[in-house]
């Protein structure tokens, strides 16, 4: 087999995996993972489901795989950049954009608590959170060492900081299941952004 044709086959194999790991996504998001069948997926991609398990070796694999998928969405959704102006202003934008919710797509939000509620019971699924928390938590801490250096935080190192917003924005993430939109969650995404703003500015 040449160098190509083999490059080629991976390629076709990995997007039949991500046509059934996105059926999978779907199906759970309406269903449940309980109710989320081997056959019931098969069925939705008009293949049989004993083709699965050509591209997964059980249900346990491709529901690791599905929390893989869940979290890349959630991490090229969410790119964290440097581009806010290095001042108070640019790192108030920063804070709004790292703690308030995103456009409350339901689905994601499903998708993403149902993983979640998996590390709960699961050591590989929270291993695999913990490794996403980190990245997060690594990118925030490398766009908040520009504003240590400018002397605009103070009395907190980068890592910390990091870890700091990140605990604000699970915390909004959390509320915003149950009160996006209402008053009530409106002043305590204003209290979480503006009293993580006057923590890392106080001198």
């Amino acid at each position: 087999m040449t160098a190509r044709k083999k490059v080629d086959i991976e390629a076709k194999q990995d997007s039949k995996r991500r046509k059934i790991l996105q059926a999978y996504y779907e199906l759970v998001a309406e269903d449940g993972l309980e109710n989320c069948s081997m056959a019931k997926i098969a069925k939705k991609i008009g293949i049989p489901s004993s083709l699965i398990f050509h591209y997964f070796t059980n249900k346990q694999e491709m529901t690791y795989s599905l929390v893989d998928y869940v979290l890349e969405l959630c991490e090229g959704k969410d790119t964290i950049t440097s581009d806010y102006p290095v001042d108070e202003r640019g790192l108030r934008q920063f804070l709004e954009f790292m703690i308030k919710p995103g456009s409350g797509d339901n689905t994601e939000d499903i998708m993403f608590f149902a993983c979640k509620t998996m590390a709960f019971r699961d050591d590989v699924v929270r291993e695999k959170f913990r490794q996403h928390d980190n990245r997060i938590i690594d990118s925030c801490s490398d766009v908040i060492k520009q504003y240590i250096e400018a002397g605009i935080v103070a009395n907190i190192n980068a890592p910390d900081a990091g870890l700091m917003i990140c605990a604000a924005e699970t915390a909004v993430k959390d509320m915003a299941d149950d009160y996006r939109g209402e008053d009530q969650f409106k002043r305590f995404l204003e209290y979480q952004i503006t009293s993580t703003y006057d923590f890392l500015t106080k001198k």
